[in-house]
């Protein structure tokens, strides 16, 4: 989810804007008028090019119509529900015109056999006289009763304020999600994209990429003795074997929360990243079942020009990570060789982490903590008190959405 407080673009409001490279200049913010105070409704697909408006004016990108329903009218979780909110609105009761939103995506998650639905808030945008009632649209998203938990996998620094309240929960206790871990893979476009976010000219990239150049030949190739790519299998979609993997990893990991991987969830989740090539799939195979998968995802900041190859999933089932050496050595050199400027990899349990660690990353702290989560369950909530107990990663809620 992605607060928006301020009509300032900065670079923690990534996890929305960058996952929509179609992002459309923002429009102008319509003239002031009385803060009256607006009344919340549900939201209407109707509603759409009024929503679109109040999230671009207040500095997001936003999604196509077509693929921002797709979000809830091809969800199968959300079809298995019923009076499922598809978000909220705020209304100014002069006009009815909308200045407010706030999305409801609902995910599933299981955990000792039991299907948990979660709801993840998603693209909550205020007009400034209006920025007083995100409490309010907050509670309507918590107090859901269709739903068991609530996550939030990308909120920002002006919203970490509140997220840290009591409308929002507690940090996910695995994983870190204060730093971005990652590997240059092209020198002359990530310093392009550095220096833009400065707004410094790009032609001074071509120093900087040189420098940096010179830099990372010092460190060395850090995938450079990294072997066993031979096998790995890349697939172009999810097929049925995807199903069984599900059920054996739910069976191989019963005490953790894991979220939905069937098949049916997958190809929904990435169908228009897998439509815009923008996902590559990997697996390792025992005889014709999947025993190891990775997913990454591109997840670009279009503002600044960075093209991002980010790591949002990786499962094995023998409980052994270190298959996730060679496929991040084939993702490094597939970014170098397509011109992508980074590959990042972070947000994952300790032994994920550690293995990515092996192989010298960059590291920048990001403004704030990324994932809360909060359930009204006090059974499932004493669960998730143990680290233990999660599985993290970016496919979580709606940062690789």
């Amino acid at each position: 989810m992605s607060f928006v407080l301020s009509r300032e673009r900065s670079e923690d409001k990534r996890q929305v804007s960058e996952s929509n490279p179609s992002v459309e200049t923002p429009v102008a913010e319509p003239p002031a008028s009385k803060p009256l105070q607006p009344k919340i409704r549900e939201a209407r697909f109707e509603d759409y090019s009024q929503i679109a408006s109040v999230v671009q004016r207040n500095g997001l990108g936003f999604k196509a119509e077509e693929q921002w329903r797709h979000l809830w009218a091809d969800n199968p979780v959300y079809q298995s529900l019923q009076d499922c909110p598809i978000g909220w609105v705020a209304v100014n009761p002069d006009d009815d015109r909308i200045v407010g939103y706030l999305g409801n995506i609902v995910t599933g998650f299981s955990i000792e056999g039991e299907r948990v639905v979660c709801i993840s808030s998603y693209a909550l945008a205020l007009d400034p006289p209006y920025r007083r009632v995100a409490g309010f649209i907050g509670r309507r998203c918590r107090n859901q009763k269709n739903a068991e938990m609530h996550i939030i996998t990308s909120a920002n620094s002006k919203s970490f304020a509140m997220a840290q309240g009591p409308m929002t929960g507690s940090h996910v206790p695995a994983g870190d999600w204060q730093n971005s871990v990652y590997w240059i893979t092209d020198y002359r476009g990530f310093a392009a994209s550095a220096l833009a976010m400065k707004n410094l000219p790009r032609i001074a990239s071509y120093p900087a990429a040189l420098a940096m150049g010179i830099r990372e030949s010092l460190r060395g190739n850090p995938f450079r003795a990294e072997g066993r790519q031979s096998q790995l299998i890349e697939c172009t979609t999810f097929d049925e074997r995807f199903d069984d993997f599900w059920n054996d990893l739910k069976r191989a990991y019963p005490h953790r929360l894991l979220a939905d991987r069937s098949r049916e969830v997958l190809l929904w989740h990435f169908k228009y990243p897998l439509l815009q090539d923008r996902v590559w799939i990997l697996t390792t195979r025992h005889k014709s079942a999947i025993s190891t998968y990775a997913v990454f995802c591109r997840i670009d900041n279009v503002r600044i020009g960075l093209k991002r190859m980010r790591l949002v999933d990786f499962q094995t089932l023998d409980g052994d990570p270190q298959m996730l050496a060679p496929m991040l050595a084939w993702a490094y050199h597939r970014c170098k060789r397509e011109g992508i400027h980074m590959l990042e990899a972070s947000g994952f349990r300790p032994e994920k982490e550690a293995v990515i660690s092996r192989f010298h990353p960059h590291r920048r702290q990001l403004p704030n903590w990324f994932y809360f989560y909060w359930t009204r369950n006090k059974e499932l909530a004493a669960r998730l008190t143990n680290p233990d107990a999660w599985d993290p990663c970016h496919y979580d809620g709606d940062s690789s959405l």
